[in-house]
């Protein structure tokens, strides 16, 4: 047990991690937990009167002795001394208390008022305390002044993707927290894990499932949960342990010290993932190849970010955000930082140019140095956590400049590696085209493990990630497709459902299949009505730099950075896979290539995505509490049997960025139109209208077609493209309602005859057009 002046390591993160239990366990009136006779010891005095404040402590205390007792039977703690860590972060005496106590106010950005310790004695506080919902961090995004929105509450329930929603009104009571405050006791006494780590992941998803909805302060601003605040918390106190250990420094004005630079934050960013995951030059197995390639960002991703903290002595809870290949981690600056992480950055390049060949590559950021002041929220002399996070994405922007330049330089510009094999056996991998094959074989040897893992993903329950440096994707990854017979094993993650005892991994693949096999592309598309066509939708959130940049205004803090960036990866990752499981047409017929973090990418038949892209947009409306601030941009490309998906996902990627390349954004654009989302729901609403009508024969799909060519001409028109034959498409449009509609017809000739009012409809109408002619037409 790595120990230091008499106190562990694990000690203290435990201790740091738990210190606020004893809210949960006061707001239930768990009277066990209040062991007054410890009040002097554990509990500090106010400043204005000769009584005791921050009376939470105490049960922290006394929650504290009865759960290290049970943590004690599994990892190398002292129940009585991680109890009164725990307990004494507001009076605190000895060196790791005091560690404690700076990393909670750093946590909060100190945000946290003088008058707390009065407020906390007035005699409805604890009535309040519990009663105050979580605010959902959405309401507090804010970037344009015009946009409406509105306060909304969290229910405090366990996380799933249906108790994700905020309403308007919410008020919790202390029948609530005892649920949750039993729940939350023994799913952590149920914690069986030996393995450090692997007993934080465990207790890390506990700590989420029952305290994501409750918020650490009912002081003020209430928008920061428990879990946040805890994790930010312990994330702190690693780095000022480790920093304060390697210095040999444990004085205790040292650790209060403002002003000297012991943090260190960086960004990792995977640079190139579009082009290596549709880069497919074989279609056979191309379904297990994207899953699986979307798959090893994530693992790869996730895998280095461990190895940059195990080789700085930290713990998972230093990782503040990770989500769609990207990550930023809190370090310790001590004098060996820059060293230690050129040297991994040197590393991470050799590594992604051998195995990946420079197609994708990890950029890291040099080290933001920080001291307590840039953590904090609106200081004075730009030292608030709103100035070190612009500063740190420039340095998140300069990595990306100079991606693979430390590999380049040690390995040398001309990439060999495969040169001589590829020369010898004069064949090349089918599915990547670069690395070589054996006689007998297909595909190399990595593109194989790549098609193993992309059949084993979607029956996977449990995956276990073995220890493991950099290359961990390759050969320490198992995936269990039950329980029953791995009762036993240590360090397996569940699957997209929280299990008592587990750690938790989110995977938002969705997979059509038939019986028990999985579709390939071909058969999905025979799930269409009528052209088997596939569609890809490309989505993302709008104005992501400057929601984290402005958005939360002066408040921002490291906690609500991390809020942030969790719930809305909780979206993508959690959200968007269950809003297709919900309905049997949409499950077996939309494939999920990815969406984590603030993107998605599905493939699907092409009905089925288009009418699922109108439900997601609504959903997502409604998961961020209708906040007009939040919004998301969407592109579609059809996809004609025969073409490959890497080009049709460019053009979807291009769609995406002409609605992002407009006034206000989220917008949907489709076949070179681009629409709102509203106007794009209601036009497809137009042409399943006209698809009936093409089926009762009361309209011709002839004229349907017309009517795409002067969608066409208007949208020419409106480019500025004004020659004869764009400038009459009115008139021949109205001249062809009125010599093909039956005039008892009135509500199909007035709705048609709309569509001519202006300019905009006329464009418009013809995403109703597509969406009625795909629907009647068979595939040739």
């Amino acid at each position: 047990m790595e120990q230091y002046n008499g106190l562990s390591y694990k000690e203290i993160i435990i201790a740091a991690l738990l210190h606020d239990i004893g809210k949960i366990a006061q707001r239930a009136e768990d009277n066990t937990c209040n062991i007054k006779e410890m009040e002097a010891q554990i509990l500090p005095k106010s400043k204005v009167g000769n009584y005791y404040t921050h009376r939470h402590a105490l049960y922290t205390y006394g929650a504290m002795e009865k759960l290290c007792k049970e943590i004690g039977n599994n990892i190398d703690i002292r129940p009585g001394v991680v109890a009164s860590l725990a307990a004494r972060h507001h009076s605190p005496t000895h060196w790791a208390e005091h560690i404690i106590a700076e990393s909670d106010r750093l946590s909060s950005g100190a945000d946290r008022k003088e008058n707390e310790e009065d407020k906390e004695q007035s005699s409805n506080f604890l009535k309040k305390a519990k009663e105050q919902a979580l605010l959902s961090v959405f309401s507090s995004v804010s970037i344009f002044n015009n946009r409406k929105k509105e306060k909304v509450y969290y229910k405090l329930q366990p996380l799933t993707g249906e108790n994700a929603y905020p309403s308007k009104e919410s008020k919790y009571n202390q029948e609530c927290y005892k649920k949750i405050w039993d729940g939350l006791y023994n799913s952590i006494i149920s914690i069986k894990e030996k393995d450090f780590d692997d007993y934080l992941a465990a207790l890390d998803s506990t700590l989420e499932y029952w305290t994501w909805a409750i918020p650490s302060s009912t002081i003020d601003q209430p928008d920061i949960s428990l879990y946040d605040h805890s994790r930010t918390t312990a994330a702190f106190a690693s780095v000022l342990y480790q920093w304060h250990s390697k210095n040999n420094n444990l004085d205790e004005e040292q650790i209060r010290n403002k002003d000297i630079k012991k943090f260190g934050l960086i960004t990792g960013d995977i640079s190139g993932i579009q082009n290596y995951l549709f880069d497919l030059k074989d279609t056979e197995k191309s379904t297990k190849i994207l899953r699986a390639r979307s798959f090893e960002i994530r693992a790869v991703t996730d895998s280095i970010a461990k190895y940059i903290l195990d080789e700085f002595n930290l713990n998972r809870f230093c990782i503040i955000s990770t989500a769609g290949g990207r990550f930023t981690l809190v370090l310790p600056n001590h004098n060996d930082a820059k060293t230690t992480l050129e040297k991994i950055k040197q590393e991470i390049d050799v590594f992604f140019i051998e195995k990946h060949l420079g197609k994708i590559a990890l950029c890291i950021s040099d080290i933001q140095e920080c001291s307590y002041n840039d953590f904090m929220i609106n200081s004075s002399n730009n030292t608030d956590f709103k100035n070190t996070f612009s500063l740190l994405q420039k340095k998140s922007y300069i990595s990306k400049q100079q991606k693979l330049h430390r590999g380049l330089k040690k390995k040398g510009h001309i990439i060999e590696d495969y040169y001589n094999e590829i020369n010898s056996a004069a064949n090349v991998c089918k599915m990547c085209d670069v690395k070589p094959i054996k006689k007998e074989e297909n595909h190399c040897v990595d593109c194989s493990t790549l098609i193993k893992i992309g059949g084993a993903l979607p029956k996977a329950k449990y995956i276990k990630l073995k220890d493991g440096n950099i290359q961990l994707f390759r050969d320490k990854i198992e995936f269990y497709s039950d329980e029953k017979n791995n009762l036993s094993l240590s360090g397996m993650l569940s699957v997209n459902t929280y299990k008592e005892g587990r750690g938790i991994i989110r995977l938002p693949y969705t997979v059509p299949v038939d019986g028990k096999e999985a579709l390939d592309f071909s058969e999905i598309a025979e799930k269409a009505e009528g052209v088997k066509y596939l569609a890809i939708f490309k989505a993302d959130l709008d104005n992501l730099g400057l929601i984290f940049s402005e958005g939360l205004n002066n408040n921002l803090s490291i906690s609500r950075y991390a809020s942030l960036s969790r719930m809305l990866d909780f979206f993508f990752s959690v959200r968007v896979r269950e809003l297709i499981e919900t309905k049997e047409e949409w499950k077996n017929a939309i494939y999920c290539v990815y969406s984590g973090g603030d993107d998605l990418c599905l493939i699907g038949a092409w009905d089925k995505v288009l009418n699922f892209c109108i439900e997601l947009q609504e959903d997502f409306k409604k998961y961020v509490g209708n906040n007009e601030n939040l919004t998301i941009s969407g592109g579609i490309a059809f996809i004609h049997q025969g073409l490959p998906i890497a080009r049709m996902t460019r053009k979807a990627e291009e769609e995406l960025e002409k609605s992002k390349d407009t006034e206000n954004k989220n917008k949907i654009t489709i076949i070179d139109i681009t629409a709102t989302w509203e106007d794009f729901s209601s036009f497809i609403k137009l042409g399943k209208d006209m698809k009936n009508w093409i089926k009762k024969e009361l309209i011709s799909a002839r004229f349907i077609y017309r009517l795409l060519i002067y969608s066409r001409m208007a949208k020419n028109f409106l480019e500025g493209n004004i020659n004869s034959k764009n400038i009459l498409w009115k008139s021949h449009y109205t001249y062809m309602i009125k010599r093909n509609i039956k005039k008892e017809e009135e509500e199909m000739i007035t709705e048609l005859k709309g569509l001519a009012v202006e300019e905009k409809k006329t464009v418009l109408s013809g995403i109703a057009a597509t969406y009625a002619l795909y629907s009647i037409r068979e595939t040739k």
